[in-house]
């Protein structure tokens, strides 16, 4: 199985790169201060960097063995192209974020020297500040998942039984047989190469290529020891945090994540495992997103949605990658396409298929998405249910729902509901909101009472309006009503009356009295109204003033 040359030197260093080209340059510079000798070579590996990382390697290293790939082909590709020319006896898979220190190679080598029968080594990770990183691990399943996305292994992390996968209740101080070590420091016997191949480029681009290999490993008689007295300092995330396609929301990062664990299950333990990790992960996601329905607030609302867009991501992983099964073909994939979250998805406003009366009231398509516009509301009212302007909102929407109803016969009763609804609202917090006036998305009604709108107003997206306003004249005719853009602040006590166009990004003050029309980008304050344009940034050598 071997597809390396014949080996002739002790060691070879393989650092695969991709847009990391300052740490890369440290990374070098420590693995010629500490590691350099006449029977090792280095080699780098170029993914595909835009940021000149090969020719930073060219200029400063030239002793280096550069290698440029064509495109990125991730951690197990591009560490195979530096694999299959390597002529060491041991190959070392160093991160471009992994930081030797003086005597990390000559005491790992010497390890692997005294001890044949060993496959696969690892050290401890820490952190600039010395700190342990998760260096020993468990080989992954469904349970060890569950322990570490509920929390209940960091809770017990003292308990062999219920700590998880990172043996935290390990004082990491002896040497230790383990499921696997991370690839930021990996150590390998070109023996095992030999025995069971290269990395698995094919199967994965990000994420369980180094567990599968351990996994292999083990079972062809090469053991993966962790090796307490040698460290590596490792940063962490340089490489996923340079581009910004992985970084999006963490899709990318999660898509991968998805897709290279359940191809490992599928791959090593069958279609039940696949099925037994995604049950966990969706009952979990499931569990968090009921939690952060029921509270209100932005952090939850953070929270529900994150889990909404991973239990969706999770579904189309499994659909689209065949419930893990292999599919051959290296290079970055493409994540299912996004689902873009309903409360922001645009909907159709046109009138089409709507009875005669609700297009008479100017009821569109949208009023028809009863649940999802209180959900809105609820949102814009900031997931806070005690709110009187999110009840007026709900009864608002009611009413104009009724009106898609194609039978008046149909209509009758929630008609008549709606009319008590309506009166019980205007009494109890003192705002007459009549379901005919259009409003936009984000309508926020802010504090209660003495409000009142005309039934022909008109307001669009973004605005809030607060006490004591009054929006055109009670239930006059359409001529006279005012026109409202978006995003449009309306300030205690104001009065807008009469026929009056008000622009996008306005702000009424508190007890303004309005009978002009207002431009986009003003301000209007006083009795009657002075209209003041907004200050725009403006730039004073190069830097933004207000």
């Amino acid at each position: 199985m071997s597809e390396l040359p014949p080996p002739s030197l002790l060691l070879s260093i393989i650092i695969v790169s991709f847009n990391t080209r300052d740490v890369t340059r440290e990374c070098l510079r420590r693995v010629y201060e500490y590691g350099a000798g006449p029977d090792r070579e280095v080699i780098v590996v170029d993914n595909a960097s835009h940021d000149d990382s090969a020719a930073m390697v060219a200029t400063e290293f030239p002793q280096v063995v550069l290698l440029r790939t064509e495109k990125n082909l991730g951690f197990a590709g591009g560490n195979n192209v530096g694999i299959r020319v390597a002529r060491g006896r041991f190959l070392l898979l160093l991160n471009s974020d992994g930081y030797l220190l003086p005597d990390t190679l000559s005491v790992t080598l010497t390890a692997m020297a005294d001890n044949p029968t060993w496959g696969i080594l690892g050290v401890k990770l820490v952190s600039e500040a010395d700190g342990l990183q998760p260096s020993a691990r468990m080989l992954p399943s469904p349970w060890t998942k569950l322990l570490v996305i509920s929390g209940i292994a960091h809770k017990f992390r003292h308990s062999p039984r219920l700590g998880g996968p990172d043996y935290s209740w390990w004082d990491h101080s002896t040497e230790k047989i383990v499921g696997w070590v991370p690839g930021a420091f990996f150590l390998v016997r070109r023996e095992v190469f030999e025995a069971i191949g290269l990395l698995n480029e094919e199967r994965y681009f990000l994420y369980f290529e180094e567990i599968e290999f351990c996994l292999k490993s083990a079972r062809a008689g090469w053991p993966v020891l962790f090796y307490p007295h040698a460290k590596c300092i490792h940063l962490g995330g340089e490489s996923s945090a340079s581009t910004g396609k992985v970084t999006r929301a963490g899709r990318q990062l999660t898509y991968l994540r998805v897709q290279s664990e359940f191809r490992y299950y599928r791959a090593n333990y069958g279609l039940m495992k696949v099925l037994q990790a995604a049950g966990v992960e969706l009952f979990w996601k499931g569990v968090i997103k009921l939690k952060n329905s029921i509270k209100g607030g932005a952090e939850a609302r953070i929270k529900r949605e994150d889990a909404a867009q991973t239990m969706e991501l999770i579904r189309a992983t499994l659909k689209k990658d065949g419930y893990g099964r292999e599919i051959v073909g290296a290079g970055m994939p493409d994540p299912p396409p996004e689902r873009l979250n309903p409360l922001d998805a645009p909907l159709d406003t046109s009138t089409d298929g709507l009875p005669r009366e609700a297009v008479k009231n100017r009821i569109i398509n949208e009023d028809r998405h009863l649940l999802l516009n209180i959900r809105r509301d609820l949102r814009t009212h900031f997931y806070d249910w005690e709110r009187q302007g999110f009840w007026v909102m709900l009864v608002y929407r009611f009413g104009r729902w009724r009106y898609t109803i194609g039978s008046g016969l149909l209509r009758k009763p929630f008609s008549l509901l709606y009319k008590f609804l309506f009166k019980v609202s205007q009494i109890l917090t003192g705002v007459e909101l009549p379901c005919e006036v259009p409003v936009g998305k984000d309508f926020l009604i802010d504090h209660f009472g003495d409000i009142i709108v005309s039934g022909f107003a008109r307001f669009g997206d973004g605005c809030i309006i607060r006490n004591g306003v009054t929006v055109g004249l009670k239930r006059v005719d359409d001529p006279c009503a005012p026109q409202i853009g978006n995003n449009v602040n309306i300030g205690t006590g104001a009065k807008v009356l009469g026929r009056i166009t008000i622009g996008n990004n306005v702000d009424i003050g508190a007890n303004t009295v309005l009978m002009v029309d207002v431009p986009d980008d003003h301000i209007a304050a006083g009795i009657p109204a002075r209209l003041i344009p907004k200050k725009k940034p403006v730039t004073v050598g190069g830097a933004q003033q207000s």
